[in-house]
């Protein structure tokens, strides 16, 4: 099941595939993909073991992991300079890096000039992905924030108004391009 933070709140779904968890024997696996935590239908899953939580720490590539993805789609073997220079590019996210493999090899373009361009289709991806489905006022604070490496809760609330730190929380919890948290910080 894949963008389950489609669903919603409240819906009779949650407690289907709580069910359906539940009585799920050993060699079958249900994959529930979401930018958002577990409804908390599925606390009982998730406290007797019935399931497993994948995040971005988990998700993440590391440089070794984006030299094998590289290696297995371009049939080549860069430098540790390049291969840092494109991890750095994509900071371990698979997405990205196939986007940009597969776009380079599209434009013809070698693996190792690809650190050095970012095609326009991730920033295609991003934005049917992440931005489109955001209302204005966040996706007004995210241009405004986009630039700035590290955002204090105070930095945001003096740019994009006194809510932002609340905002900045929510789009982390959502998986929404912030990461950490907007209060304090």
């Amino acid at each position: 099941m894949d963008n389950y933070q489609e669903v919603g709140d409240d819906t009779l779904l949650h407690e289907v595939v709580c069910s359906a968890v539940s009585t799920l024997q050993k060699q079958i696996t249900l994959f529930i993909l979401s930018r958002k935590a577990p409804p908390k239908e599925l606390a009982r899953a998730r406290a007797k073991c019935r399931m497993e939580m994948l995040g971005w720490k988990q998700l993440r590539m590391d440089i070794e992991e984006t030299s094998g993805v590289i290696h297995s789609i371009s049939g080549q073997r860069l430098n540790e300079e390049t291969i840092a220079e494109i991890h750095a590019k994509t900071d371990g996210w698979v997405s990205g890096l196939l986007l940009l493999l597969k776009r380079g090899s599209f434009d013809q373009v070698e693996p190792c000039m690809l650190a050095r361009k970012t095609p326009e289709v991730i920033f295609d991806y991003l934005n049917d992905s992440v931005f489109q489905d955001l209302a204005e006022n966040h996706q007004r604070m995210l241009l405004t924030l986009c630039f700035m490496p590290v955002v204090s809760a105070r930095a945001a609330s003096v740019l994009c108004g006194r809510d932002a730190p609340e905002v900045m929380e929510m789009l982390s919890k959502d998986n929404r391009l912030f990461t950490g948290s907007g209060r304090g910080r």
